[in-house]
């Protein structure tokens, strides 16, 4: 997977995550679709913690790496 790429669906996630919030906000809210949504909202936010802890110890990695030279 290259860099761009997961930045990419790291992006897309949080867009998706954003839209979700707005929905719970909006008119459109219902407690019967709040549910399916919500346990939409909370496997997203898993995967763009996972997502972002992986690219922080990339970083890392390379941060020792040029330390090292």
């Amino acid at each position: 997977m290259s860099g761009k790429a997961s930045g990419s669906g790291i992006t897309e996630k949080i867009k998706r995550l954003n839209e979700l919030m707005a929905w719970f906000d909006s008119s459109e809210f219902s407690l019967e679709a709040a549910v399916d949504k919500y346990a939409e909202a909370t496997k997203l936010a898993a995967e763009v913690e996972k997502a972002l802890a992986e690219l922080k110890n990339k970083i890392s990695e390379i941060d020792n790496v040029g330390g090292e030279e």
